[in-house]
């Protein structure tokens, strides 16, 4: 009687707690401020400057906007030069001009190479 009732107990606990129990999440959130998360068309304007991708294995990602949840746009391979607008980072990333596309890359894959 009593390993049964130890047995009831140890159901009810495991059942309970898993009830209890918040749901688990892997997503990882990004907590920015709306005003920089965003394509901004005037990113693109003024003085740029060329810079080469670097500290990648191949490429990096052209984001739509200045978050790694931004949409790809396109993947720039190691030692492409880019243009890039000389305008504050975004949340680590600077607006670059690859090609007609224009987005954004985290400013760590990228080093200066010339003035335009």
């Amino acid at each position: 009687m009593k390993k049964i009732i130890m047995t009831m107990l140890m159901i009810l606990a495991t059942t309970t707690a898993a009830f209890a129990a918040p749901a688990q999440s892997n997503m990882d959130y990004e907590f920015v401020s709306l005003a920089y998360d965003s394509y901004d068309s005037s990113d693109f304007r003024g003085k740029a400057d060329y810079y080469v991708i670097v500290n990648c294995r191949q490429w990096v990602t052209l984001r739509s906007r200045p978050s790694v949840y931004g949409d790809d746009l396109a993947h720039i391979p190691l030692g492409t030069k880019v243009l890039v607008s000389d305008v504050p980072s975004r949340n680590g990333f600077l607006p670059v001009q690859y090609g007609s596309l224009k987005g954004y890359v985290l400013e760590e894959y990228l080093k200066f190479v010339s003035m335009s």
